[in-house]
């Protein structure tokens, strides 16, 4: 029998990034499904980063590569008057794909499964409940923690209204809060957040599916529902030199930034303050040697930057070094390049600095009680 729903669960980050093609509703059973069985995922996490170093199965299990659940229905759904119709969407559930990443090398791909889960009802006494059936060969995958694995808070998650919303947050945690890079291609955002498979261009996803989910986080942050936030933009690698195309526009494979912001991000401490200490040695170095900065004004450059502005900026300089080396090929070198790449950062402080300011007055203003709240 599975146990009581848990405030706080646990994830595989292969979770979080599972493509599950469900309705708001669906999403919300499967979360609470999630809360109910913690004790299988917790133990599986146990077994793979114990002495076992892999998820341990019944001998029943092995046998029939089945793993059988038992959960009551008001587990599911607490409210009565919807107990048909959560039998109804967990059947519905039962007969569709979900697909499942995997890691090749350094290269992310999906295995398709025929369903999460089967399912049927039964009373047992006076309470009815779910028998659930999950493939073993299914969990393997699912439950895996080669990718990390995670907590989160499930009232904080089922508090939000929209779908996309609630990706963005296990997203967070399973995947872009211990990213090198919080960048992910435009299809692949999309269908993460929205649960879609396609999509007529990139704007339609940043419009309808990454600007909601961003507006809702943002609003939850600022009232004490949230501990990130998020801002995004296109990454330009190549292109005009600062503007994005219609092509790019209409291209869902297009890159986007993230940039997380959290409490914690002004003054950090702990691993985060040596996140960022050792961002800015390295911006350091590379504004001297690949750019010809003076070290004093690469120390003062490096010393402005903030723990959220780390994947924006790469992002930047990346793309400033791409344009750099494109005029060297044509033979038009920049004349300049140390005092290029200084006027570009600079830019880039102001901007972002302007942003972040907006956000957190409009924020403050909306939310004037919130003690949380960053002082301006």
């Amino acid at each position: 029998m599975a146990g009581e729903p848990f405030q706080v669960i646990y994830e595989s980050n292969v979770q979080s990034l599972t493509i599950t093609p469900f309705s708001q509703y669906q999403n919300k059973l499967l979360y609470q499904l999630e809360a109910c069985l913690q004790q299988d995922i917790r133990q599986a996490i146990f077994d793979q980063m114990g002495p076992l170093g892999h998820i341990a199965f019944t001998p029943d299990e092995v046998s029939e590569r089945v793993r059988h659940r038992t959960v009551p229905l008001s587990q599911l759904e607490a409210n009565k008057g919807h107990r048909r119709r959560a039998i109804a969407e967990l059947e519905k559930m039962s007969q569709m794909s979900i697909y499942v990443p995997v890691m090749k090398g350094k290269a992310t791909t999906y295995n398709c499964f025929p369903r999460l889960f089967a399912v049927s009802f039964e009373t047992q006494g006076k309470r009815l409940v779910a028998k659930l059936d999950f493939s073993t060969d299914l969990l393997y995958y699912l439950l895996n923690t080669s990718m990390g694995y995670h907590k989160l808070n499930l009232t904080e998650l089922l508090s939000f209204k929209r779908n996309a919303t609630r990706q963005m947050y296990r997203l967070y945690y399973g995947f872009f809060a211990h990213a090198d890079l919080k960048q992910m291609k435009a299809l692949r955002l999309g269908t993460l957040l929205s649960q879609q498979m396609e999509f007529p261009n990139c704007s339609y996803i940043l419009k309808n599916v990454v600007q909601p989910a961003h507006e809702e986080l943002r609003n939850a942050f600022y009232a004490g529902r949230s501990p990130f936030h998020f801002d995004y933009e296109l990454a330009k690698p190549g292109g005009q030199e600062d503007t994005v195309s219609n092509d790019e526009l209409a291209s869902v494979q297009k890159t986007i930034v993230i940039t997380i912001y959290t409490r914690e991000d002004e003054n950090p401490t702990g691993d985060r303050k040596l996140e960022l200490d050792e961002y800015q040695a390295r911006l350091r170095t590379t504004l001297r040697l690949l750019w010809g900065v003076e070290e004093k004004v690469a120390i003062d450059i490096s010393q402005k930057v903030k723990f959220w502005m780390r994947d924006s900026l790469d992002a930047l300089m990346a793309h400033k070094r791409w344009f750099a080396e494109k005029m060297r090929a044509k033979r038009t070198p920049i004349a300049n390049e140390a005092g290029y790449i200084v006027k570009h950062i600079g830019k880039f402080f102001d901007e972002k600095l302007k942003m972040k300011q907006k956000m957190d007055s409009e924020g403050a203003r909306k939310y004037p009680n919130d003690p949380t709240l960053p002082i301006l």
